[in-house]
């Protein structure tokens, strides 16, 4: 691709899904790159693929792509695609979020809010109150998932709808926790009336 000066963004369709050392070679060497627009790529696609140390990435290099229109790679990816639920990366996105950038903070709330594992839980319990309604929405949906015992939301689950399938086991679903999902106030409570998690 180089050889023949194809945009390095033609990399991510081409190697969407492959997984391979090679592939993981050349994101590297894309991250390295002192082009901003194509260390974007190289980040966007190990966000895509959920590789450790993807976020430290991602908050290290943003600052030198936030100008560059590949950015959009980046936000895209930590939006639909990064998905690593280890404990130590989702708190470093967790501490991160409220300091990002619009764009960037609107994806990271949508990856929190899909992985919503225990670690998200703070968080989302503070954007109920928050001045954006979409905020508000993206934490009440967080925390119905959490509580209803339901999968992360992935690229493999969403066409199917199969993150809507909450058959985990969950200690906090209860009827009323399945029919509020989206219920602002319900969901304040709820939080309230759960110290042993925040």
């Amino acid at each position: 691709m180089k050889s023949v000066g194809l945009s390095p963004e033609i990399f991510l369709s081409a190697a969407d899904q492959i997984d391979s050392p090679v592939v993981d070679a050349v994101l590297e060497d894309y991250l390295n790159a002192a082009s901003p627009g194509i260390q974007a790529i190289g980040l966007a696609g190990s966000l895509a693929r959920s590789k450790p140390g993807s976020i430290t990435a991602m908050l290290q290099r943003w600052p030198t792509i936030v100008n560059d229109p590949n950015r959009q790679f980046v936000v895209n990816a930590l939006r639909t695609s990064w998905r690593d639920s280890t404990p130590g990366s989702v708190r470093q996105l967790v501490a991160a979020t409220p300091g990002l950038s619009p764009g960037l903070r609107e994806a990271a709330i949508k990856a929190l809010s899909s992985i919503h594992s225990k670690e998200t839980l703070g968080l989302l319990a503070s954007l109920l109150s928050s001045s954006d309604k979409t905020e508000q929405i993206a934490g009440a949906q967080g925390l119905w998932f959490f509580a209803n015992g339901c999968p992360v939301q992935s690229t493999n689950n969403t066409a199917s709808l199969g993150y809507f399938r909450c058959e985990g086991r969950s200690l906090y679903r209860t009827k009323e926790t399945f029919q509020n999902s989206s219920n602002i106030s319900f969901w304040k409570t709820w939080w309230d009336a759960h110290p042993e998690i925040h």
